[in-house]
């Protein structure tokens, strides 16, 4: 869609429901007894199989919060694949399809402006996520820059100091983001091959 933004922009936009999907899965297991840290997380899905299923992350059944991991065995199910058994396998089929639905966003955006972005910028809390980050540029066979980790509030905070006076444009303020918050996780993907 169209989405207008400050000083009369316009951004060609499309959302991607990005790590709602694993926010569920924890909330889910935490409820169970059975919490993980990211970091669990990360080193579950580094152990499991690539590829062993794909979900399209934003299917109407995810949008609800409800019981995540459930929900995504029932897609894998029902659509014909192998059902993913435990947390590692359901983890791994999240960052994989997000990756791939990147890479299906970019192709769709590509063929409507007509050229391809030279990079891939990921904000935001998948910013933080490094493995993500590196199944995106793989996917999308692009570099990946990651951050920054709040990426909204900070747009948020540019455009008070702007209205405010303390800063006279966007640019400015973009400038003044750029050199005062390193990239999330530190983060710049190559293609690393694999996908």
């Amino acid at each position: 869609g169209n989405e207008g933004g400050v000083f009369n922009t316009i951004r060609l936009l499309r959302n991607v429901v990005n790590l709602w999907l694993l926010q569920e899965c924890r909330r889910i297991w935490t409820l169970q007894g059975q919490g993980l840290t990211w970091g669990e997380f990360t080193s579950l899905a580094q152990r499991a199989k690539p590829f062993a299923a794909y979900i399209d992350p934003d299917a109407q059944e995810f949008v609800i919060a409800d019981n995540m991991p459930k929900r995504i065995q029932d897609y894998c199910q029902r659509s014909g694949q192998k059902v993913p058994q435990d947390k590692g396998d359901i983890i791994r089929v999240c960052l994989e399809s997000l990756a791939f639905k990147y890479r299906y966003t970019v192709e769709e955006l590509t063929d409507i402006i007509g050229k391809t972005s030279p990079v891939l910028h990921i904000v935001g809390g998948g910013a933080c996520n490094k493995m993500l980050c590196q199944f995106a540029a793989n996917a999308c066979n692009l570099p990946v820059v990651a951050g920054p980790y709040e990426a909204t509030s900070l747009g948020n905070i540019i455009m008070q100091m702007i209205a405010i006076g303390d800063i006279s444009s966007l640019e400015e303020g973009r400038s003044l983001i750029r050199s005062s918050f390193p990239f999330a996780c530190g983060g710049c993907w190559a293609r690393a091959g694999g996908y």
